[in-house]
């Protein structure tokens, strides 16, 4: 049985294909990675304590063409300190693709619809990908 990973061996991306528990190289032109792609894409990452929140303000920004997709992962337990206390919740994280462009409009929304009184909202630029994936993104989300 094969499974597909993807890899970040320090900044060094690369995709492998799992064997009877090995992982070898797979090397194809169909993933190339780009490391001086001229179309960085920015990673936006929120936490919400209800999947159906999450789902909202991903259809949100996808229904404006702001994020060309969304993933809800969870449930998973944060440990965060909070007004002096120490303490966890069960939250899904929502991680949103999107163009730098756009990425201050998305961060307010986000803000604007975020149930929390003060969200997590993470912003990170993605300088290198595959140039498939850059431009099927760039596709999907509208100019900002």
């Amino acid at each position: 049985m094969q499974d597909n990973l993807f890899i970040l061996s320090g900044y060094q991306p690369y995709f492998v294909t799992k064997v009877q528990g090995y992982c070898r190289p797979r090397l194809t032109k169909k993933n190339n990675i780009n490391r001086n792609t001229m179309k960085p894409i920015v990673i936006i990452s929120t936490t919400l304590e209800k999947k159906q929140d999450a789902e909202r303000l991903a259809n949100l920004l996808l229904d404006r063409k702001l994020i060309a997709c969304a993933q809800v992962l969870g449930p998973i337990t944060s440990i965060y300190r909070w007004q002096g206390v120490t303490t966890s919740a069960t939250e899904f994280a929502l991680s949103l693709k999107t163009t730098p462009a756009c990425s201050k409009t998305v961060k307010s929304l986000l803000c604007e619809n975020h149930p929390y009184d003060l969200p997590e909202i993470i912003v990170q630029e993605i300088g290198e990908s595959s140039d498939d994936y850059a431009n099927w993104l760039y596709g999907e989300v509208r100019q900002c």
